[in-house]
């Protein structure tokens, strides 16, 4: 019907052909390994029914990580079936969750069905998730959960310094995404909250470093080797900062907590070590030096040592109480003062094992060696870091004591108590002669010991007291080198002047000392001497005896009877038998007289002579009689009988010249010398009435022999007839001594008649000779070998005592106080002869110093008459000049000084080089300490005083010039007065010094948006020991794309320009900066300082500044950012700004 032919008349139906797919997640998962299933739905929403039905899945992770995996047919027959309109086909697509699905976000699945309609059109649907809003994915979203947990324990403890502390962190993936760049960031402090500078845990247990898997555990160990610091702080605490990154970027971060639940904290509580503190402190006191005299310094070294676990603080010498041995509180001279620390720690403080030792003197006196001693004892105290302070009283350093609770440091003073007695005759001497003469000795008693004697001196001597005397001492104390007197005196006897000298011995006492003996010798003047007296008593005649003699009965045959009284005249008993020699008589009857003949006492002898006829032709008789006692002959008394008769001879005797050895005459008649000729001349007369024939001689004691005045031969000697006749006498020592030469001479002849003989003798005629007597003593002290040159040398003194007299002198005696030992004693010495001695005498300290040795010895002796003689001689000897060499030796107690704070020593040690001794030295320190000042009373040569010391605190100016100069002075006087001084400079470097600085800039105020102000803090701290100079800052300001800002720090406290930084100390600077769009569109900004210095040195000194942020992993120098997070947008709008409703419009 449409005029085109046979054509088939075609009835068209308009079909459609349209297909949709449904992708759902029926079987979701959220976890590594479980089953996600996917099912997809293709239904043909046409009314032509489909061929060739396709499916093209794709399957991805969020993140667009293509994944694998071909959907299944629910129904596999229907693989070529045609899908009718309406119809539906249902694939499944099963994947296995893994942990990267899950880090990626999920899954993302989109398909696409193709399907052929009838007439070949090719159709197709991209799938959507059913939520009917178009072909969008179907997603299967796994919400990311990252978490981490870190735990902290202690694996390996620690209690003591030294030990190595080992922490395990255990760090825990506990979320369900993986992370990376796992850090740890560790922060150990001590107890008191003290950071402390730990090593980076090191990774143990993990399979890659920094990835933590799901459910995985890091295991790291973190060693720390403890301080001292830690000790004291009670111990250390360690918290770890972990930080990961989640896969989207996320930061995850965990503090470490300790593992135990129980403390009610399972969250962030720090890993505590305890670690338990023992304060303990000891303190030990010894003797550094000491002498053991008066005027000693004796130095006390208080060692305080802390024998705890901990450091303690405030370390001091709380008390030192010095002892006398009888209880007495003394005072300490000097001290106690802080000498030294073997460790180098400021003062007061005392590490673990560290002794610091105190010095204090004492100079002795008197009181403590009579006491026998001191003692001294400590308290030492210190302050732990927690608690009181404690305290340790000293000990002394002896391990055998026992360790008694109360242990203090004993000076035994040896007590060495002794006396000497010296004893002196001064009155009454030097000799003595009679009963009754009073001698009075001194005592005088000496302190030879070391300790003051306070019992009174007393004298024992028996010789006085046994007498009844008494001795009467000065009163005490007797301190040593003092010397008392004590007197006493004695009334000499009869026995003392029979024994020749009286010997006294005393010794001395003070208490139970008691010296050794001493004794003194005074001689007797002794001077025997006998008289004669004779008388004729009676005469008997024809058997009567008639009393006297009366003429008429002198007869021949009669009995004349005599008697002779024999007196002791001298001061001696006479204990020889006492005779009588008689002329006449042969026999003469003395009694014997057991107990001798006192001074003073009587003998009478007896005897008789008859008459002959011879005598009564005479007319009388005259008979000489002389007492005799041993060599003693007394006195020449003659009788004559009838009384009244005239002697038949008379004689006068008389000195005629006296003649030198040399013949010269001796024309005073007196006598000087041995050998001297006394010349005496006798004139003999006949004064009887009868001639004589026979020799007429005269018979002298002193004589030879009888002097023949008239020889027989001649013409007879007549009544009246004179005769001169001479004889000669050679004077002798014994003359001499005597002083005159005494002698009788009588004449004597005999005449006879009718065979009988008579002797005819004269009364006697005696003479004394008078002698030029001098008694002369004379001492010469001498001294070799000279010169002196040091103490020591030996010089020998050589004493010449002469007799320069011309008599003996007796008991010669020569002393020398230089010479104590000295023996110089003889007991006779003839004139002119010498008693020479010798002794030595080493050269004393004493004596060099005083210049010269001033020495006078005596000599005494005793004349024959008993006159004392005395002479000295002294002897002046030069000693070495003076050669002063003091010298000082300033040395410090450590070889170099520590930190500020800590303390400094300086020995000053005081040496005499020269050769005379140092008094009245002072040590002066005026750098450390103007009003210190050490005084050494006395320093002998050779000798090294070191207790002087002195100390000081380091201070920063010591550490930062890096040595202590310092100078020690010290000034006397020598022994003669001369001036002394010496000084001694010391230079003492420090230890190792650091000159650190660490810059650090911190963000102090941020912001985001333009026109927000930016502030920074920039610090330099000065992280050494020396202070730094000439600080300055280089500051690197840079958006985070590197591009420049131009911005200058100011210095916040404009008066420390220029100023030095101490150790310690900060210097700030600030800088302010308004953020811009380029700041923002950078992603932020990036500053970083440069921080510099000079040391003291010169040396530069610097540091790179970082941000303040020691959790971020870095504390050295990471640069300060401030990330301004991208935030890019954009909105699009639109709308219909013009609408159309049919074909062709717009």
């Amino acid at each position: 019907g449409a005029g085109d032919g046979d054509d088939p008349t075609v009835l068209p139906i308009l079909g459609t052909a349209d297909v949709v797919l449904i992708k759902r997640v029926t079987q979701p998962g959220a976890v590594a390994g479980e089953s996600v299933v996917f099912t997809l739905t293709a239904e043909n929403t046409g009314t032509l029914s489909l061929s060739n039905v396709t499916l093209a899945d794709t399957l991805t992770r969020a993140d667009g990580t293509p994944l694998g995996g071909t959907p299944v047919l629910a129904d596999p027959g229907q693989a070529t079936v045609a899908l009718a309109p309406g119809a539906v086909r249902i694939w499944t697509l099963t994947h296995v969750l893994s942990q990267d699905d899950i880090d990626a976000g999920g899954l993302s699945n989109t398909a696409t069905v193709s399907a052929t309609a009838p007439d070949g059109t090719p159709v197709s649907d991209v799938s959507d998730n059913g939520a009917g809003d178009g072909d969008d994915p179907t997603d299967l979203p796994i919400a990311p959960s990252p978490a981490l947990e870190v735990t902290k324990l202690v694996r390996t403890g620690g209690a003591a310094v030294g030990e190595t502390v080992v922490f395990e962190i255990r760090a825990a993936n506990t979320g369900n995404v993986t992370l990376r760049d796992l850090a740890l960031v560790d922060t150990l402090t001590d107890l008191a909250g003290n950071p402390r500078s730990v090593a980076e845990p090191v990774l143990e247990q993990g399979d890659v470093a920094g990835l933590l898997a799901v459910g995985e555990t890091h295991v790291f160990a973190l060693s720390y080797v403890l301080t001292q610091a830690d000790i004291d702080a009670g111990g250390i605490s360690n918290s770890v900062a972990a930080a990961a990154v989640a896969p989207d970027g996320t930061r995850v971060t965990d503090l470490s907590d300790d593992g135990d639940d129980a403390d009610g904290n399972d969250q962030n509580d720090p890993t505590e070590l305890r670690v338990d503190t023992t304060p303990a402190l000891a303190a030990v006191k010894v003797i550094a030096d000491g002498p053991v005299t008066v005027g000693g310094t004796v130095i006390f070294d208080i060692r305080v040592t802390n024998t705890g676990n901990v450091t303690l603080r405030d370390a001091r010498i709380a008390s030192d109480t010095l002892t006398r041995a009888d209880g007495t509180v003394l005072a300490l001279t000097s001290g106690p003062v802080l000498r030294s620390s073997d460790q180098g720690s400021p003062a007061g403080t005392l590490q673990v094992g560290e002794t610091a030792t105190w010095r204090a003197s004492y100079v002795l006196t008197q009181a403590d060696i009579d006491a026998g001693g001191i003692s001294n004892i400590a308290v030492a105290e210190a302050t732990p870091p927690a608690g009181g302070p404690l305290t340790a009283q000293t000990r002394d350093a002896d391990p055998d004591d026992g360790d008694p609770a109360e242990d203090p440091t004993v000076l035994v003073l040896p007590r060495d108590p002794a006396l000497a007695v010296t004893k002196v005759l001064t009155d009454g001497g030097p000799v003595f002669a009679a009963v009754g003469d009073v001698l009075t000795f001194r005592f005088d008693v000496t302190n030879t010991g070391n300790v003051t004697l306070t019992d009174p001196v007393t004298i024992s001597d028996p010789l006085v007291t046994d007498a009844g005397g008494t001795i009467t001492c000065a009163p005490g104390p007797l301190a040593p080198g003092e010397t008392l007197s004590c007197t006493g005196s004695y009334a000499v006897t009869q026995d003392d002047i029979d024994a020749g000298a009286v010997t006294n011995t005393a010794t001395a006492s003070s208490g139970v000392v008691v010296s050794a003996p001493d004794s003194v010798t005074v001689p007797a003047q002794q001077t025997p001497a006998l008289d004669t007296d004779k008388q004729a008593v009676s005469i008997t005649f024809e058997g009567v005896t008639y009393p006297g003699i009366d003429p008429q009965y002198y007869r021949q045959g009669a009995v004349v009877n005599y008697t002779f009284t024999v007196t002791n005249t001298g001061n001696t008993t006479i204990t020889d038998a006492i005779t009588v020699d008689d002329n006449l008589v042969p026999v003469v009857d003395c009694p014997v007289l057991p107990q001798g003949l006192a001074p003073g006492g009587v003998v009478t002898c007896t005897a008789s002579h008859v008459i002959s006829l011879t005598d009564v032709d005479l007319g009388a008789i005259t008979n000489v009689a002389t007492a005799v006692a041993g060599d003693l002959r007394g006195t020449t008394d003659s009788v004559t009988v009838p009384q009244g008769g005239v002697p038949s001879l008379g004689i006068t005797k008389a000195l005629e010249s006296v003649a030198n050895a040399d013949n010269s005459p001796q024309n005073d008649l007196l006598f000087d010398a041995v050998g001297d000729v006394l010349t005496y001349l006798f004139t003999v007369e006949n004064t009887g009435t009868v001639s004589f024939a026979r020799d007429v001689v005269v018979n002298d004691g002193l004589l030879d022999g009888p002097v023949v005045c008239f020889a027989a031969g001649q013409t007879d000697f007549a009544p009246g007839d004179t005769v001169d006749c001479r004889g000669t006498y050679v004077v002798t020592q014994d003359d001499l001594d005597a002083g005159e030469i005494p002698n009788e001479a009588v004449a004597a002849t005999q005449y006879s008649r009718d065979g009988s003989t008579s002797f005819v003798t004269s009364d006697p005629a005696r003479i004394v000779s008078p002698a030029a007597a001098t008694a002369a003593v004379t001492l010469v002290k001498s001294v070799e070998v000279l010169p002196v040159t040091t103490v020591g040398q030996t010089l020998t003194y050589t004493l010449t005592v002469t007799n320069t007299g011309n008599q003996r002198l007796r008991s010669v005696s020569a002393s020398d106080p230089l010479l104590p030992d000295l023996t110089c004693a003889q007991a006779v010495l003839d004139p002119q002869a010498q008693l020479v001695c010798a002794a030595d005498y080493v050269v004393t300290q004493a004596d060099v110093d005083r210049g010269t040795l001033t020495n006078t010895a005596d000599v005494a002796a005793l004349s024959p008459q008993g006159a004392g003689l005395t002479a000295s001689d002294t002897v002046v000897t030069a000693m070495p000049a003076v050669v002063n060499d003091l010298q000082l030796e300033k040395r410090a107690t450590v070889a170099s000084f520590g930190a500020v704070g800590s303390t400094i020593g300086f020995d000053l040690i005081v040496t005499n080089n020269g050769n005379v001794t140092l008094t009245d030295l002072e040590v002066t320190d005026p750098l450390i300490d103007p009003d210190y000042v050490c005084r050494i009373p006395r320093l002998a040569p050779g000798v090294t005083d070191g207790s002087c010391a002195i100390s000081r605190l380091v201070t920063q100016e010591d550490v930062d010039a890096g040595v202590i100069e310092n100078t020690g002075f010290v000034a006397g006087l020598d022994a003669r007065g001369g001036a002394v001084s010496a000084r001694d400079d010391v230079s003492v470097p420090t230890g190792p010094r650091t000159a650190t600085l660490d810059a650090t800039k911190a963000l102090t105020r941020s912001g985001t948006t333009p026109g927000a102000t930016i502030s920074y803090r920039i610090t330099l701290r000065n992280t050494g020991v020396v202070t730094l100079r000439d600080l300055a800052i280089e500051d690197t300001f840079t958006r985070l794309d590197g591009t420049e800002i131009t911005a200058v720090p100011v210095l916040a406290n404009p008066a420390e320009d220029g100023t030095p930084l101490a150790p310690g100390a900060t210097r700030v600077w600030t800088l302010d900066h308004v953020l811009s769009q380029e700041d923002i569109d950078a992603g932020g900004l990036r500053n970083v300082v440069l921080g510099r210095a000079i040391d003291r040195a010169g040396a530069p000194v610097t540091d790179v500044s970082d941000d303040g942020d020691d959790t971020d992993g870095n504390t050295a120098d990471d640069p300060t950012d401030l990330a301004i997070a991208p935030a890019p947008a954009l909105e699009v709008i639109k709308v219909i700004s013009q609408s159309a409703g049919a074909v062709g419009e717009t």
